[in-house]
């Protein structure tokens, strides 16, 4: 039965220190740390068959940041053409010869 009037904390002696409960992580935090840091995820699927080897499928996943991959030495992106500008590059170069071989064998006709 209340009547209004909270209780008092109780007294806790001098010196004593109270642990603060852990603060959750947000996701900004534990992205900001797993991109910085980078994380491997690996993993193997073997598939067999009376001990005869079907198939294996090897996984290997890789989060980080950009900065932190070409740390490890990993830049598969700049030598992709699919995911670089020198795409464009390559499509005009390629416009181009193919004009000079309809304008080469136009002359030799």
């Amino acid at each position: 039965m209340t009547n209004g009037m909270s209780r008092p904390a109780p007294a806790r002696p001098y010196g004593s220190a109270v642990a603060a409960a852990p603060q959750p992580a947000n996701i900004a935090d534990v992205l900001e740390r797993v991109l910085d840091k980078g994380i491997v995820i690996a993993g193997d699927i073997r598939v067999n068959l009376l001990d005869i080897e079907l198939l294996t499928i090897k996984i290997r996943l890789l989060i980080a940041s950009v900065d932190r991959a070409q740390e490890m030495g990993i830049d598969w992106w700049r030598r992709d053409p699919l995911l670089s500008d020198d795409q464009n590059d390559l499509i005009e170069e390629n416009e181009r010869l193919r004009q000079k071989i309809e304008s080469l064998e136009s002359s030799n006709e």
